[in-house]
């Protein structure tokens, strides 16, 4: 669900958002209440079961202690006056998403660093909202298609068609996946798509940071010859650089500056 969150929230396009259980538990005529609020200048609104006006048909009483307790112990570290922390039904501003740092819950991120000649940062861009630009990505793929992890690259280079995926995550993604494979679309072409859209999104963190003529690629993705290849691909790039253990490199990068500074 977290991730779910996280991709709708990447995806919407409006200046406020509303979040609202898919179960149909919520009443989305409530929804000009919540706004109503954003407008009188609230940045969050938080829907509430335990406030005059609220309620519940399906919450146990211990869920409701549970809830209780929970309440009391933030309104008191934080100083608070809150009475329902875990209901989903909220509205807030989309400039909040800044302050929410929200994390991929995914996988690990993509990360773009442009640096120097002499290797200081000049400026860096990071995937943290959505795991489409990581290599879990790939790996959710590969379950869709029903094809062993190390198999992906090989497949898509033997595809030299051209699929777009238009999915922002994973989740949805997925989903086109499979339409692809109920459409019979052969698993080299839907493989090669996959490592299309990924490289894309990598890439664009690229250009955001700016692309120098020598680029080096890091992580565990550096080993699938598939995702090389469409890299090369969407920076039009004959070579990339990818060092012996690409996994190894943000520890090694860590090591280095954690004995430069004592």
């Amino acid at each position: 669900k977290g991730n779910a969150l996280a991709c709708g929230f990447a995806a919407a396009s409006g200046d406020i958002i509303v979040m609202i259980d898919a179960d149909g538990s919520t009443d989305p005529l409530e929804i000009p209440r919540y706004i109503s609020a954003l407008a009188s200048g609230a940045d969050f609104a938080k829907g509430s079961r335990f406030i005059r006006g609220g309620g519940s048909d399906d919450i146990t009483w211990f869920r409701r202690l549970g809830n209780r307790a929970l309440n009391g112990l933030v309104n008191v570290l934080f100083s608070t006056e809150y009475t329902d922390l875990c209901y989903g039904y909220n509205a807030f501003w989309r400039h909040c998403l800044d302050a929410m740092r929200l994390p991929d819950v995914g996988a690990e991120e993509g990360r773009a660093v442009k640096t120097d000649e002499k290797g200081n940062v000049v400026d860096f861009a990071i995937n943290e909202k959505c795991a489409a630009g990581a290599g879990a990505f790939i790996e959710a793929m590969a379950r869709a298609l029903e094809v062993s992890l190390e198999d992906m690259g090989a497949l898509c280079l033997t595809s030299d068609k051209e699929i777009p995926m238009n999915a922002q995550c994973a989740i949805f993604a997925e989903s086109e996946v499979v339409g692809l494979i109920h459409a019979k679309t052969d698993r080299p072409d839907i493989s090669k798509a996959i490592h299309d859209a990924m490289a894309s999104r990598i890439v664009s963190m690229i250009r955001r940071v700016g692309v120098n003529q020598d680029v080096v690629m890091l992580g565990g993705v550096g080993y699938n010859p598939g995702f090389v290849a469409a890299m090369k691909r969407e920076l039009n790039l004959d070579n990339i650089y990818i060092p012996d253990e690409p996994e190894l490199g943000m520890a090694v990068g860590a090591a280095v500056v954690a004995a430069d500074e004592g």
